[in-house]
């Protein structure tokens, strides 16, 4: 199903056995279609128009994905870790970015400059990338060691990373143009996507009316608060029940808070 924001129209993909959804690219999906001497990703306008192939490749070879506004990023995970980037409007056309022996690499956010990645050597240490789409002058920060790993967002003016622990997600900020760090503490659980110079984040598990959507320029310290959520249902885990009292971990307020209460109350058995 997709829906034009611009239009306010909207209609269904019927898609083919052989294609995957990869991702939405501008007026229309970018898919993978496989066949027996060769895979492909197919640029497809909506809601009707002619499909357009961007890259062929053999279908021995594991690719995946990432669209943006001018462009796809592919990542190939063969003998080297390779990371391209082909525009829509030069089918075929491959500019390398990257290509790495004993590593994985993983990219999620694609702008009009960069794309920004996360690299893992040997299976525990991490690094926070930036690859431009020219291919030329990356940038490459060792994040640190063991799991989590870093989650990272770009835009033309920073090179952003959070990793989320019990403790928070802070938010870590590098300058395109220098390397002073910047932390802004995020909540517990935050996913951050990048429009332009905007940063937008949302805590997935705040149930009271400081949740909801977040923006925040990228060179900025302070974000603003665009719509409170609606509060989510009240879901507890862990439930322990002792000779004397119950606990139990809950989603009511902001990040996951213990609790506990007695079982000594009237009318308890």
């Amino acid at each position: 199903w997709w829906y034009d924001i611009s239009k306010k129209t909207s209609g269904l993909v019927t898609m083919k056995s052989t294609e995957t959804f990869e991702g939405v690219v501008p007026g229309g999906v970018l898919v993978e279609e496989t066949g027996t001497k060769h895979n492909s990703l197919v640029q497809i306008p909506l809601p009707k128009g002619k499909p357009k192939t961007l890259l062929s490749y053999s279908p021995t070879i594991y690719l995946s994905a990432v669209t943006g506004p001018d462009g796809v990023v592919t990542i190939e995970q063969s003998t080297k870790t390779l990371v391209d980037y082909v525009a829509y409007s030069k089918p075929g056309h491959l500019v390398k970015l990257d290509a790495q022996t004993g590593v994985s690499i993983s990219c999620h956010s694609l702008s009009t400059t960069a794309v920004g990645c996360t690299i893992v050597k040997g299976g525990t240490v991490s690094y926070a990338a930036r690859f431009n789409l020219t291919g030329k002058h990356p940038f490459v920060r060792k994040v640190g060691t063991g799991y989590p790993y870093p989650s990272v967002v770009v835009t033309p003016n920073v090179t952003a990373w959070y990793t989320c622990s019990n403790k928070g997600c802070p938010l870590y900020r590098v300058p395109v143009a220098g390397k002073t760090l910047k932390t802004y503490p995020m909540p517990i659980v935050a996913n951050v996507v990048s429009v332009g110079d905007l940063l937008y984040f949302s805590p997935s598990n705040n149930t009271t009316s400081g949740g909801g959507l977040f923006s925040m320029l990228d060179t900025a310290g302070v974000p603003t608060h665009i719509v409170s959520g609606n509060r989510s249902p009240l879901d507890a885990s862990s439930i322990a029940v002792g000779t004397t009292s119950i606990a139990w971990i809950d989603n009511g307020h902001s990040g996951l808070g213990v609790w506990t209460r007695s079982l000594r109350v009237a009318g308890s058995k």
